[in-house]
């Protein structure tokens, strides 16, 4: 049987598409939420964080770093937040925007990484 009548008889039995492309999971960075909080709020926990965003959309919080300023700092002044799915940081945000999570306010845009320089 040539490739041609393999693929014909795989349409028949299955809805999929035989010519479909692979899925690719999308980069970390595709999926990252970069977040800052007011120096003004008392401090916000990465359990508040990951309630929050799955309060509103479902189990959708892969994992969430905490950033620290100085290393004496106690508290985090900023965020990431990386979800499972890339879909769900379009559904969270729209450029930049202002929640409030516990009634503490925080600002949330796509995370852009640093650009890395090449040798000089």
């Amino acid at each position: 049987m040539d490739s041609s009548n393999a693929q014909t008889q795989i349409s028949k039995i299955s809805k999929l598409n035989p010519h479909a492309q692979e899925w690719n999971r999308p980069r970390e960075e595709d999926r990252c939420l970069f977040i800052t909080f007011s120096k003004h709020n008392a401090p916000i926990k990465a359990q508040d964080l990951t309630m929050y965003f799955e309060k509103k959309y479902g189990d959708c919080v892969q994992s969430v770093t905490m950033l620290r300023g100085n290393e004496g700092q106690e508290s985090a002044l900023c965020a990431k937040v990386i979800f499972k799915l890339s879909r769900t940081l379009f559904l969270a945000t729209s450029g930049e925007m202002n929640f409030f999570v516990n009634g503490k306010s925080i600002w949330c845009k796509r995370y852009q990484p640093k650009k890395k320089q090449g040798p000089r």
